[in-house]
């Protein structure tokens, strides 16, 4: 294992035989997270920890230009609230990496395998915090599916993912994850309505032209994220 900051990146794999057993793993490392601006407007996504000392990652667009972060997560019907800080971003991978005195209580933090496969076909799941007409987004949703296309850089690695899973506004941010191992495959990302232009990806795979739907729900690899947290310092290899 290689680590920094309790980050721990390796090849190491847990086994879930039953679904509900991921999903309770995903709920544990994944929390709400709101953003206010300066006019005290306010914006919602999702964020995920990857160590036990209170690192997180979220989309860059969620944390963007936002004056005050809070996380939430409701533990035994009380609602508990953190406040974090962005400590790096990338607005062209849309990665923010964020700190919080510490994780919440019974918290797990994301498998990070830089040496896992992502293969079309796989099942995956997440843990996210969307809105919808019934919820206002304060209680988590999970949803399962597969892997449906890899986009791959310039130099051939898997760069973004398209997953065929339900996910709504509020759902940005989430750690889509393997189904039987845990391993982190990407950071749902686009879709869910949001418009997606060609700019959004361009640096991602080389210029490339790539046409998503907007039905398509699309997420930043693993790999992106381990040259991401190389960037931030916060993962020395």
């Amino acid at each position: 294992d290689k680590t920094i900051h309790s980050l721990s990146i390796s090849e190491h794999k847990q086994e879930f035989k039953k679904l509900k057993d991921v999903v309770k793993y995903a709920a544990r490392a994944s929390c709400q997270i709101i953003g206010y601006n300066e006019d005290y407007s306010s914006g919602s996504g999702t964020a995920y920890f990857i160590t036990k000392d209170g690192y997180l990652i979220t989309n860059q667009h969620v944390v963007d230009g936002k004056s005050r972060l809070m996380l939430l997560r409701e533990i035994n019907n009380e609602v508990l609230t953190k406040n974090a800080k962005v400590v790096f971003e990338d607005k062209s991978k849309d990665l923010a990496l964020l700190k919080t005195d510490s994780a919440f209580p019974n918290s797990t933090s994301i498998i990070i395998n830089d040496q896992t496969e992502i293969e079309m076909g796989e099942e995956i799941i997440y843990v996210g915090y969307p809105s919808s007409p019934i919820t206002s987004g304060s209680e988590p949703f999970t949803s399962r599916g597969i892997i449906s296309q890899i986009v791959k850089d310039d130099h051939r690695i898997p760069a973004l993912v398209l997953f065929d899973l339900t996910a709504n506004p509020g759902s940005s941010g989430s750690s889509v994850i393997k189904q039987s191992t845990g391993e982190l495959v990407g950071t749902l990302t686009w879709g869910f309505g949001r418009s997606i232009s060609v700019d959004d990806v361009a640096d991602l795979i080389g210029g490339e032209s790539i046409r998503i739907k907007e039905s398509q729900n699309v997420g930043t690899t693993v790999n992106v994220l381990v040259d991401f947290l190389k960037e931030s310092g916060l993962y020395k290899k």
